[in-house]
């Protein structure tokens, strides 16, 4: 039944810079909404309730948290995240040096703005992602969400990931330090 020889799928040795891929409460800064980490509301991609609940908490913008990571002048990164409508299903995930810059419809599953990705990994959970190049020894990641909607609309996110290269590898979880595969 079956020949053929057996083969092994490898990945490139990747980082993922964020230090914290799921507990988003732990990032640089917060701005105008709260985090729900672990939520029972759902289940996260990776079959347990780790995803976080991002609510707008004031009519203020931008709506974001945001983090800080070293980079290198000159190399591609690739910025992917996990993200669920809730009651609102506008995402956009950007570098402060806009290298990265692209907006997301979560009901939709398309790209409404620059240039990335989404990919439906199931459960209505997209894959996120957008790669640039660098031209600082740091870039500030952001995930905003949308400017119009209400106070007190979510959405959730999970598995945040940063990695030096111009595509996407699976997701490296990371618990306060980054972490190699």
């Amino acid at each position: 039944t079956g020949g053929g020889c057996p083969h092994i799928l490898a990945e490139p040795q990747r980082t993922n810079l964020i230090q914290y891929s799921e507990a988003f409460n732990s990032w640089n800064t917060k701005q105008n909404v709260t985090v729900a980490e672990d939520t029972s509301e759902t289940t996260s991609p990776s079959g347990n309730n780790t995803a976080s609940k991002i609510t707008i908490n004031s009519s203020g913008t931008p709506r974001r948290l945001y983090e800080i990571v070293t980079t290198s002048s000159g190399n591609d990164y690739t910025f992917t995240l996990y993200a669920k409508k809730g009651t609102t299903d506008y995402i956009r995930i950007l570098f402060s040096s806009v290298i990265i810059d692209v907006a997301f419809n979560l009901t939709s599953g398309t790209v409404t703005s620059g240039a990335g990705s989404i990919e439906a990994v199931g459960n209505d959970w997209y894959r996120i992602q957008a790669t640039g190049t660098s031209s600082s020894a740091s870039e500030v990641p952001q995930i905003q969400l949308s400017s119009s909607a209400s106070v007190s609309d979510y959405l959730y996110i999970y598995g945040c990931q940063i990695e030096e290269g111009s595509y996407a590898t699976s997701y490296i979880p990371t618990s306060g330090s980054t972490v190699t595969r």
